[in-house]
């Protein structure tokens, strides 16, 4: 007999029925089991008419929480409220059911934000300041936005990767600017992970960063390219 090896889908709630959280669930949905929660029945109604699983259920009470999974099997809730209260009201009753829960949440402004922390959110996404940025590199850098835009949405073939650099390889100690990996493979470079995982370098940031053994490139590029700078790494290393 074969045994399976599929990946068990994560189990993820979204509170709050608004635009938002149906766009969320929506996309979610594609690889994981989704359920939409809200107290209102009016925005369960337009989630079902969606044909999105939504629940109708009081968040101010444990046991109600308790009863969809939070504490047992539920992987990653998602608060998307349009009230910054409610989203950490929930916040606060699921960190204290789970203290293992991966949450996020949106926050419309910096006091919800640390609001949000001190309710044990684990990220935060503040849309509006998302809005903002994407119309100014719309206006300021429409070329780029084309190519991320084919990234996200399958538009080109193109992928986001992340390659690791081994051991001895002749990329470290240089800085981030330094690395041309543009002319020589055809990548765009978006940053740098360091191995101990600390966040996100951007290779357009001012940083003096030098990369590491185990460092992790942010590349964009063909497939075929991303393969050939993979084989590049394992074939030319360094001999000190």
């Amino acid at each position: 007999m074969t045994k399976s090896t599929d990946i068990p889908k994560k189990q993820i709630i979204v509170f709050g029925c608004t635009y938002i959280g149906i766009q969320i669930a929506t996309e979610l949905q594609r690889t994981h089991e989704v359920t939409l929660c809200d107290n209102q029945p009016d925005q369960i109604d337009i989630a079902l008419e969606k044909e999105l699983p939504a629940i109708l259920i009081d968040y101010t009470d444990d046991e109600k929480l308790k009863f969809l999974g939070i504490g047992r099997h539920i992987d990653i809730i998602f608060m998307a409220f349009e009230a910054d209260s409610a989203n950490v009201f929930v916040t606060l009753s699921a960190r204290f059911l789970d203290q293992n829960l991966h949450i996020v949440a949106l926050a419309s402004n910096d006091d919800a934000k640390n609001s949000l922390i001190s309710a044990g959110c684990d990220r935060i996404i503040k849309p509006y300041e998302m809005i903002g940025r994407e119309i100014y590199n719309l206006i300021d850098r429409p070329l780029a936005m084309d190519v991320l835009s084919s990234v996200i949405y399958g538009e080109a073939s193109l992928t986001l990767s992340e390659v690791p650099i081994p051991e001895n390889s002749h990329f470290i100690g240089q800085s981030l600017k330094s690395v041309n990996i543009h002319q020589s493979f055809n990548l765009i470079l978006i940053g740098i992970m360091n191995h101990k995982n600390q966040p996100l370098i951007f290779s357009q940031a001012h940083h003096p960063y030098q990369i590491k053994a185990a460092d992790i490139l942010m590349l964009i590029g063909e497939k075929e390219d991303i393969k050939k700078f993979q084989h590049y790494l394992t074939e030319h290393l360094s001999e000190n």
